[in-house]
């Protein structure tokens, strides 16, 4: 990788999108939409990190994260002028907008915008129901700064090594598809004490954990990159370099290069022809369902009683502390909920999956939580994303259940080790 120098940093700021009111409408020139304003996805000293969601009259299911940034800054831009200037087509197409601010420069460096962002990306994939979203179907989009941080979220989303010591920031499904205009793919080079750019003093150490050219790998998604041959910032080399990465491990990608244009597409042609490209690619990629992961799982949805559950060195329950009784509820949206215990248990059979009212009146012996759940049938897992539970140290983990059907009426699931615990069909 070539060095980058100083005057290939970035300064291109990109809209942020926010709204003072609660309910907002616009027709043309994007379509008619309404805006939810300051979803609150996560906090940090004290303050809220928040993402707006536009969503169009004709929403398809699908959903384009944008991260609103320019040199790893967020800023506060007029959601009309957002939707005009940015975004016009793919909410004409029916893809449901989320402009993501994050934490910003200079008191916020790079590896804290990308937590950041990683923190907003799991939190709309666990309310992907809630938000009219099809968890399967969810793409990422930025240019500049911005461009890196999408490449971040869809190239590295496997890899858990960088956030060990923080669950909430572990998305459980993988990105569907990127786009990223003109972004700087190696910051090793860059990292380092700068007083014009500030979002880049960091330790040097830290900068390859969030190089996405680092973190090319075969499974990635269809990734379409954009940039101007006459790009003073940041060099067209940079979208070549991690193309050559991407096509040497046949992930589907493509780089548009645009004759003479600028670090901003400041040109109005420019920018027209990259929207348009934008929008074909997500259109490609994004716009018909997909086998979802929870019709994949199809059998396992509906009501499962607790029959057995065996320790490996024995029952789980002892005689004294009563017959083991429980009940697992799969959803078909992608929800569940867990009760499990010795003795008698109050069971609910809330169908919004919900179980704090339960938390509430259980004893030591007896757990219930409830979340999202995925399936990775090669792997043959099923992960329990926990949003709530009555042991506190479960909230915001994925708890990883191996499983095996007997038949369609009986299920066994193992969170490691020896233990074991089977399940009935309620019919």
């Amino acid at each position: 990788m070539r060095n980058l120098t100083p005057k290939l940093l970035l300064i291109f700021v990109l809209a942020a999108c926010v709204l003072p009111s609660v309910t907002y409408a616009q027709s043309a020139p994007a379509g008619d939409f309404s805006v939810t304003p300051d979803v609150v996805y996560g906090h940090k000293d004290g303050m809220a990190l928040t993402f707006d969601v536009l969503r169009p009259d004709n929403a398809n299911g699908a959903a384009v994260l944008y991260m609103v940034n320019g040199g790893w800054v967020s800023r506060w831009s007029d959601p009309e002028r957002l939707a005009a200037r940015t975004l016009p087509g793919l909410l004409e197409e029916g893809f449901t907008v989320i402009p993501v601010r994050h934490g910003s420069a200079p008191l916020y460096k790079v590896p804290e915008a990308e937590a950041d962002v990683r923190r907003a990306l799991r939190y709309v994939q666990m309310h992907a129901n809630e938000l009219g979203i099809d968890v399967d179907r969810i793409g990422v989009f930025g240019g500049s700064a911005g461009g890196h941080l999408s490449l971040m979220l869809g190239l590295a989303a496997a890899d858990e090594g960088r956030h060990n010591d923080d669950e909430p920031l572990r998305a459980p499904n993988p990105v569907a598809a990127i786009v990223a205009y003109y972004p700087p793919v190696d910051l090793r080079p860059i990292a380092g004490p700068n007083e014009r750019f500030p979002a880049l003093d960091f330790p040097g150490d830290q900068a390859a954990a969030i190089s996405p050219i680092l973190f090319v790998s075969p499974d990635d998604p269809p990734t379409l990159l954009i940039h101007g041959d006459a790009d003073g910032l940041v060099p067209l080399s940079q979208s070549e370099l991690i193309l050559a990465e991407l096509q040497s491990d046949n992930i589907e990608s493509e780089l548009i290069v645009i004759p003479g244009g600028d670090h901003g597409f400041t040109r109005r042609p420019d920018r027209m022809q990259a929207q348009q490209a934008m929008t074909a690619w997500f259109v490609r990629q994004l716009a018909s369902p997909r086998s979802s992961t929870t019709a994949q799982a199809s059998e396992l949805v509906g009501s499962w009683r607790l029959d057995s559950w065996n320790t490996g060195n024995g029952p789980r329950c002892s005689a004294e502390d009563g017959a083991v009784n429980g009940q697992i509820i799969y959803s078909a949206d992608g929800h569940m909920s867990a009760q499990l215990g010795c003795g008698e248990i109050d069971i609910s059979d809330n169908s919004g999956l919900d179980t704090r009212a339960v938390t509430r009146r259980l004893g030591r012996r007896h757990l219930s939580y409830y979340g999202g759940f995925t399936l990775d049938r090669r792997a043959g897992t099923v992960t329990h994303h926990v949003m709530g539970a009555s042991n506190v140290g479960m909230v915001d983990t994925d708890q990883v259940r191996t499983f095996v059907f007997d038949g369609n009426d009986k299920l066994t699931l193992s969170p490691g080790g020896e233990q074991l615990l089977v399940w009935l069909r309620n019919r």
